[in-house]
């Protein structure tokens, strides 16, 4: 159970209004790993939809690296591609 449920609401909607600046229309795409917290990922997601955005989750399993160490194990052309026609 996530104990900052209210602390979320609004971080998320800070994150979307006014550091990304989302606009009705816009798709917005997140990227999580399997060591992510779903909870953060589908409340950023419902802020950037509560704006008008269209929000795309993409779930990947946690690679075993981080930076470019991490490529070989990422669908890293799909990534590149989808990331390419997002807005933010």
């Amino acid at each position: 159970m996530f104990l900052y449920r209210y602390e979320l609401g609004k971080a998320t909607s800070i994150l979307v209004r006014d550091l990304f600046k989302l606009k009705s229309g816009e798709t917005f795409v997140i990227t999580a790993d399997t060591e992510c917290d779903s909870q953060v990922v589908d409340a950023t997601a419902a802020a950037a939809f509560s704006v008008g955005a269209k929000p795309m989750v993409i779930w990947l399993a946690s690679p075993l690296g981080v930076g470019k160490a991490a490529d070989p194990m990422l669908p890293v052309e799909a990534l590149t591609a989808v990331l390419k026609e997002a807005d933010a």
